[in-house]
């Protein structure tokens, strides 16, 4: 049995699947399965796939499905794979270094006892990390932990054991397409291994989610109104909790939440955020 599933998913990007398969199939180890859920494509993506399978050249699995968001492309995954370990996730405006697959299985063989993933870095195409990284004295932590104690920021590429990403999954939202992987990052309280390797470069699409993120949150406010509660829950000092509160808050408002301030982690900075919440709120809607 293989050690890595690498898990894609995908909707609609067809003409971008071979450029990820490209770089799988230059792997120098061939320890991994390459798991893509479709999330209801209608361009053509399940013959491509075919054609890559018929090749032999990579472990492939697929499996389709009604369209529904990535994170239910995400718990898909979670239930499908059968590997020790999982990436989560190889995008499909993503491909990897040629060592990706040999780094990762290597570091989590090193560390099975003492960490349930590793965290390395995503790149852009001249192997250059993106954005703000995380603290060099960063060696072994949990998610939750790096993130509040300010020692990560940035862009990051995370593979864990299977058996500990299924404690994990998204909630399913109806009518809301999006649900930021943060919220469950957030909740990872176990050590992970922390490297500073960029295994993953990253292309971003004019019409994908990063281009495209005020309006997305403003199509699924539930979700991120979850997410921010659980900031204001989490988070300790006064500043960022007050703009968390009022993200929650904006948030709220954008799906009529009755009673909102009273389900808030703090209502007292729920109902001291509600001004900057209802000018957020106003954004919002102009992005909606």
């Amino acid at each position: 049995m293989k050690t890595l599933t690498v898990f894609t998913p995908t909707y609609n990007r067809a003409e971008l699947l071979p450029r990820v398969y490209g770089s799988l199939k230059d792997q120098t180890s061939d320890d991994f399965v390459w798991l893509i859920v479709d999330d209801g494509s209608t361009d053509g993506t399940e013959a491509l796939v075919s054609s890559f399978i018929a090749e032999g050249k990579v472990d492939i699995r697929y499996i389709k499905k009604e369209n529904g968001g990535k994170h239910t492309a995400v718990n898909r995954a979670l239930e499908e794979a059968d590997t020790e370990l999982i990436a989560l996730s190889l995008d499909s405006d993503d491909v990897f270094t040629p060592d990706a697959v040999e780094k990762i299985v290597s570091c989590l063989k090193d560390a099975r006892d003492t960490a349930s993933g590793a965290v390395f870095l995503k790149g852009n195409s001249d192997g250059v990390p993106l954005y703000l990284v995380f603290d060099e004295s960063l060696k072994l932590d949990s998610w939750q932990n790096a993130v509040l104690d300010g020692n990560f920021a940035g862009e990051t590429f995370i593979v864990l054991k299977l058996s500990y990403a299924r404690n994990f999954s998204f909630p399913v939202i109806e009518g809301e397409k999006f649900f930021t992987e943060a919220y469950v990052w957030l909740q990872m309280t176990e050590p992970l291994v922390w490297r500073r390797d960029v295994i993953c470069l990253c292309d971003y699409l004019e019409d994908g989610y990063s281009k495209n993120i005020t309006k997305v949150f403003a199509s699924s406010p539930r979700s991120h109104m979850m997410y921010n509660d659980l900031r204001v829950k989490l988070w300790k000092k006064f500043l960022p909790r007050f703009k968390y509160a009022a993200y929650y808050d904006g948030f709220a408002m954008m799906c009529k939440e009755k009673g909102f301030i009273g389900r808030c982690s703090s209502s007292a900075l729920s109902a001291l955020a509600l001004l900057p919440g209802f000018i957020f709120y106003l954004i919002l809607k102009t992005k909606k």
